[in-house]
């Protein structure tokens, strides 16, 4: 696919999403390899809007009114 070497790739970057516990509309941990990220890095915040688009997921149903673009 023309990845070249990613042995030495920092991936996967999984993110975890729940209930909110202080407000807001979702809970959202974001971790590296090695620790959970300190805040939600853009790599995070893109797969969140984008699973805020389908409305079948766990972040859609939360947030049954986003759209892209916004309006």
């Amino acid at each position: 696919m023309g990845f070249g070497d990613v042995r030495a790739s920092v991936l996967p970057k999984p993110v975890l999403i729940g209930r909110p516990t202080q407000g807001g509309d979702v809970a959202v941990r974001y971790f590296t390899p090695l620790r959970c990220h300190t805040s939600l890095a853009t790599t995070g915040a893109v797969s969140l809007a984008m699973a805020a688009t389908l409305p079948d997921s766990l972040v859609g149903t939360a947030l049954p009114g986003f759209a892209i673009p916004a309006t």
